[in-house]
């Protein structure tokens, strides 16, 4: 079966992302259950992977960006209904993480 992507966001991301969003926000405003020292952010994945091999100690390993559609953000590459449902499903991690 082939879904279109706003098809999959309605039926695969959005409601996958509720569990996964519940334990996040646990972690996030609990520190007593192990409060993240860093979060990486996709936009700055080579740069981001790099830092976290370089603490843990992996100095000479290096992950490249590959692939890159030269977009410096989703909203180039997405339509009306599409970015309406990410945005609408996605708003606190868009706060949190100032998007």
């Amino acid at each position: 079966m082939e879904l279109s992507f706003e098809e999959y966001l309605r039926e695969v991301i959005i409601p996958s992302r509720q569990a996964w969003a519940a334990s996040m926000c646990e972690v996030l405003r609990h520190p007593e259950c192990g409060f993240p020292d860093f979060i990486g952010r996709f936009e700055n994945y080579e740069a981001d992977a790099n830092r976290v091999l370089a603490t843990l100690g992996y100095d000479g390993v290096k992950v490249p960006h590959v692939n890159s559609n030269g977009q410096k953000d989703y909203s180039g590459i997405l339509g009306k209904t599409e970015r309406r449902l990410i945005e609408g499903r996605f708003w606190e991690d868009f706060e949190e993480f100032f998007y």
